[in-house]
């Protein structure tokens, strides 16, 4: 379970150990969501699925079919999982990684702040888990960029940015590899920048780093 006195270390090993869970109790649940998808007439279809884990981390397992023949492993799946905090909710999420990383999968992990941002700038009138899950269902994918930088002799930064069908998620890699996802901006607000130019900017950049790092 996860626990806010965890370091990243363990809060890694605990996601990482518990998604297992998750993958067994998956393969129950598509062919219970192929025999919605055969009978659906209107596409996508999409079903989602409360998990409480032998480990009681409570996750949400998101599967969709665009058409008929998008059944069985050919499902399109996703998942998360979702803890409280005295900030607010946290989120995390497994995702490949990119070749950068060197690494098969990636943790991404979403602060409260991200979400309270997200429907600020996208007029999303949700609060708690249900905004958490409209934000999966309309933002399922991201493309990741990885920016490094060299503040100081001693200190190197990594800067993430992951583009989505609403807008763009940034924050910044740590130490141990996991994405901190803290805050999003809309398209409207990049207003044709070059997201990399604009996430840069001065007011953003202290909108990344005035949030909370940890997991308390």
């Amino acid at each position: 379970m996860i626990v806010h006195s965890m370091t990243e270390l363990e809060f890694q090993e605990e996601i990482y150990e518990d998604a297992k869970n998750v993958a067994v109790y998956s393969r129950h649940l598509v062919s219970r969501f192929r025999r919605i998808v055969i009978k659906s007439k209107h596409f996508p279809v999409i079903k989602e699925y409360d998990y409480l884990s032998p480990q009681n981390n409570r996750w949400v397992i998101q599967l969709e079919a665009k058409s008929k023949k998008e059944t069985g492993r050919k499902s399109r799946m996703g998942f998360f999982c979702y803890f409280d905090s005295s900030h607010g909710y946290y989120v995390v999420s497994l995702t490949v990684a990119p070749s950068i990383l060197k690494r098969k999968h990636q943790l991404v992990l979403y602060i409260p702040h991200f979400f309270s941002r997200y429907a600020e700038r996208n007029q999303v009138e949700k609060t708690g888990v249900e905004l958490i899950r409209h934000y999966f269902k309309k933002n399922e994918n991201a493309g990741y960029h990885i920016e490094g930088k060299q503040l100081s002799d001693t200190t190197y930064e990594r800067t993430v940015s992951g583009s989505t069908a609403e807008g763009v998620a940034l924050g910044f890699i740590s130490g141990h590899d996991t994405v901190f996802f803290k805050t999003f901006i809309s398209h409207d607000m990049a207003k044709g920048e070059q997201v990399e130019t604009f996430a840069a900017s001065e007011y953003i950049r202290r909108e990344i780093q005035d949030t909370y790092n940890g997991f308390n």
